[in-house]
C-alpha cells in the first residue's frame, strides 16, 4: 500500500511539473535583436512588446551600452540576427 502511494505521489508531482512548464510558455514574434544576448519580441496573444535576455548566454556588450564596445560584440549580434531574424516566430519559456 505504501508503495502505491509513492507511485501516485510521484505521478502527481510529475504531472504538476509538466503542467506548470506548459502554462509558462508563450508564442512570440521577433521584432529585433538588440545585441548578442538580448532580443525584443511581440507576444502573439496580446501584442505586448517584451525585452528578453537569453538565459545562459553572455555575449560581449555592444554599441548600445554605456561603455566602450567589447571585442566581437558586433559578431555576436550578427550571429543572433542570423539565428533568429526579425519576423520569425519563437516559443518563449518563462
Amino acid at each position: 500500500m505504501a508503495r502505491a502511494r509513492q507511485i501516485v505521489l510521484a505521478a502527481l508531482v510529475a504531472a504538476l511539473c509538466l503542467w506548470s512548464g506548459i502554462a509558462l510558455a508563450w508564442e512570440a514574434e521577433i521584432i529585433r535583436v538588440s545585441d548578442g544576448d538580448t532580443v525584443v519580441v511581440r507576444r502573439v496573444e496580446n501584442g505586448e512588446q517584451v525585452r528578453i535576455r537569453l538565459y545562459g548566454v553572455d555575449a560581449p556588450e555592444g554599441h548600445g551600452s554605456k561603455w566602450e564596445p567589447q571585442p566581437y560584440s558586433r559578431v555576436a549580434t550578427n550571429f543572433l540576427k542570423e539565428l533568429i531574424p526579425a519576423g520569425s516566430r519563437a516559443t518563449v519559456i518563462d
